[in-house]
């Protein structure tokens, strides 16, 4: 209280103050999440009155990876900007209804009027959303259909050069299965993509979020997945877990359980609750972990282990509890993470059963 942002100290490069300018190089997109199906009273229209229960966040290169990769964040079964197997196609008047007056599957309307032929200036007439926005999402459009035209010759007939266009559009595995209709259970159709594109050395790249405009070096960056091809990782070479060496926590949390989703009376402090436990948890482990081989002292027999200071950093991978059940692995905003992948080679893993 009271302080003005230069005397603040920023948490992330821990060297600037907070009014320092920050190099953005990424696009941020943010989607609100609604749950109007566990209110039965209120009408699914969207006004000035929040409606929301929650939003999702993602971080891309373009506004199309962005934007895809929050639309698969809501948990809601999208695997992307394509209309879901259970999307009813509305008639020409329903249709225009929800282009006019905003509600919470507008974005999903949108695609469906483009598959019926709308123009750029008749959806800009009908829901005045910015030309900019409306032909980011017609090249996402164009670009799902021709991936469709390009089923009949399979994955094979897709070069590196278009592997790399489609996923810099932030079209997932499991999207891109199913426009070359690979239906196959279990998520064998998403596996086979990505086995097609890997072998074509198209993988992701983790490029760090720049908050002081590289002029210092950040004690703490966050990162994001894109495919730019410049990877700005820097894995250590430290044992996991010993002196000096870093220590990985990962946590299996977020959202509701399938189970959950399927009442209407979910508590969604109770939601937040559990992840927030996730944090709270690591925060505790890093202060004070378990020391093993350590007697108490003479002279203060009841001294409490001291936390751990220079030359350890705790890193926190939260990661949505999402198709697990349905036997597909683990899936982050890019469906990289199978089983196997970056988890047997912990020596230390901590699961969070809260």
């Amino acid at each position: 209280m009271g302080l003005s942002l230069d005397q603040i100290q920023n948490d992330i490069t821990r060297k600037t103050p907070a009014s320092f300018e920050p190099s953005i190089d990424y696009v941020v997109t943010k989607i609100p999440r609604f749950a109007f199906e566990k209110f039965p009273g209120a009408k699914a229209e969207l006004t000035t009155q929040m409606k929301s229960v929650g939003e999702a966040m993602a971080m891309g290169r373009t506004f199309q990876e962005s934007f895809q990769k929050a639309l698969r964040s809501l948990e809601t079964g999208l695997d992307g900007w394509s209309l879901p197997k259970s999307w009813k196609p509305m008639t020409k008047q329903v249709l225009e209804y929800n282009l006019r007056v905003p509600n919470p599957e507008r974005v999903l309307v949108l695609k469906q009027a483009m598959l019926d032929g709308y123009s750029d200036a008749d959806l800009h007439r009908l829901t005045a959303i910015d030309p900019w926005f409306l032909a980011q999402m017609r090249d996402l459009h164009d670009t799902e259909e021709w991936l469709r035209k390009q089923a009949p010759a399979g994955l094979a007939s897709i070069k590196a050069s278009d592997w790399l266009q489609v996923k810099k559009r932030g079209f997932s595995d499991p999207q891109i299965a199913a426009a070359f209709g690979l239906a196959a259970p279990a998520g064998a159709g998403a596996l086979e993509v990505r086995r097609a594109r890997t072998a074509l050395g198209v993988v992701p790249a983790f490029r760090r979020v720049d908050t002081c405009a590289a002029e210092f070096a950040a004690d703490t960056p966050y990162m994001y997945s894109c495919y730019d091809g410049n990877c700005e990782a820097a894995p250590t070479t430290n044992k996991k877990g010993t002196g000096g060496g870093d220590i990985f926590l990962l946590f299996f949390e977020g959202g509701p359980e399938e189970k959950e989703e399927k009442r209407e009376n979910v508590s969604l402090s109770r939601i937040f609750n559990r992840t927030a436990l996730c944090a709270h948890s690591s925060l505790f482990l890093f202060l004070f972990p378990p020391v093993q081989k350590q007697r108490p002292s003479s002279a203060h027999p009841r001294r409490r282990p001291q936390p751990h200071r220079a030359g350890h950093r705790v890193r926190l991978l939260l990661l949505p509890r999402i198709l697990l059940a349905e036997g597909e692995g683990l899936r982050d905003d890019h469906d990289e993470l199978q089983p196997g992948d970056g988890v047997d080679g912990l020596r230390h893993v901590v699961e969070a059963v809260l």
